[in-house]
């Protein structure tokens, strides 16, 4: 499981869109029945969660329906759901996008960003299962990211362009 981009780059104050993929092994279960991960911050200050956005085929929580449950909080960042349990037949997620996290970053620097699971139940639970009933947990590696933040261009444009103007304006006296 990983982040569509081993790293990106971003202007201080400006936006990403962070897919979640899952890429499964030659010979593994390729379907999806449930699932739970969470992208761990390590510096929450330096970013905030614009949106977060799910395929809607794994946009519900079991039994409890839809929504998938979701903690938003700059510490937790995590999703956990099912497909739909309720249609008939129940179908499994079949396609590698689980999640696109709408970030913003505000602190220029280098942030981490990690995927952990996310247990809600205790460290027994079981998160990813395929369609058919197997346990995928075990099979799982969980990938970190980088987002190089730099400053904003703009102020050293803008700076950089009065200045061509004054030399400008003197050149022509």
């Amino acid at each position: 499981m990983r982040f569509e981009m081993p790293s990106y780059t971003v202007p201080l104050n400006g936006t990403l869109d962070l897919n979640i993929v899952i890429d499964y092994a030659q010979g593994e279960p390729s379907d999806l029945f449930s699932y739970g991960f969470r992208v761990e911050v390590l510096d929450p200050s330096a970013t905030s969660l614009v949106s977060l956005e799910l395929p809607l085929a794994l946009n519900y929580d079991g039994v409890n329906d839809s929504p998938a449950f979701t903690n938003l909080d700059p510490a937790v960042f995590g999703v956990k759901g099912t497909v739909d349990v309720f249609g008939a037949p129940v179908t499994p997620y079949t396609d590698t996008l689980l999640a696109t996290y709408e970030m913003q970053f505000v602190k220029v620097g280098t942030v981490e960003l990690k995927l952990q699971p996310y247990n809600t139940l205790g460290p027994t639970e079981e998160l990813f299962v395929s369609g058919g009933g197997a346990v995928l947990d075990d099979l799982i590696v969980f990938q970190t990211t980088q987002v190089t933040v730099i400053p904003e261009p703009s102020a050293a444009i803008t700076g950089l362009a009065g200045l061509m103007v004054a030399l400008m304006s003197r050149q022509r006296r």
